[in-house]
């Protein structure tokens, strides 16, 4: 019985430390995608505002003063930077998306939708080099079978 208790604790203990884990993870990439929300809003407003600059300027007939004018430059210096800040973005989240999850760190495309639930043994390892997922310790599933 005291080893059937311990065998329940250290389970317990380790799925705490998944739940805690996979809740950082979500959490993690939910900040990004609110970054990355935030920088296409910040996009558009710039980019609302250098339409507005240069319909201005046509509207004075001044054409050849667009690409001359500061605050046009410094609209598109700006465009052009949260762009770049963007693209940075996109590619954390890929990663995160993506990521390394198998023990040995190797990356692989997340596995693909299924329309049953996985067995333990799918649920806790990788779906493509067959090694457990971080996380799920090798040999943790017996103990839920016991």
């Amino acid at each position: 019985m005291p080893t059937e208790w311990k065998d329940v604790k250290k389970w317990l203990s380790d799925a705490t430390g998944t739940a805690v884990r996979e809740s950082k993870e979500l959490a993690r990439k939910g900040r990004l995608q609110v970054n990355i929300m935030g920088l296409k809003h910040a996009i558009a407003e710039a980019l609302t505002e250098l339409g507005s600059q240069v319909y201005q300027l046509i509207q004075k007939e001044k054409t050849e003063a667009i690409t001359g004018d500061a605050k046009v430059k410094g609209l598109i210096e700006r465009i052009h930077d949260l762009e770049l800040q963007l693209k940075r973005k996109e590619k954390d989240q890929e990663v995160l998306t993506v990521g390394a999850h198998c023990l040995d760190g190797l990356a692989h495309p997340p596995p693909p939708r299924r329309e049953r639930l996985p067995s333990l043994k799918e649920a806790t390892s990788c779906p493509y080099c067959r090694k457990p997922k971080a996380g799920f310790p090798a040999g943790r599933g017996d103990i839920l079978r016991a």
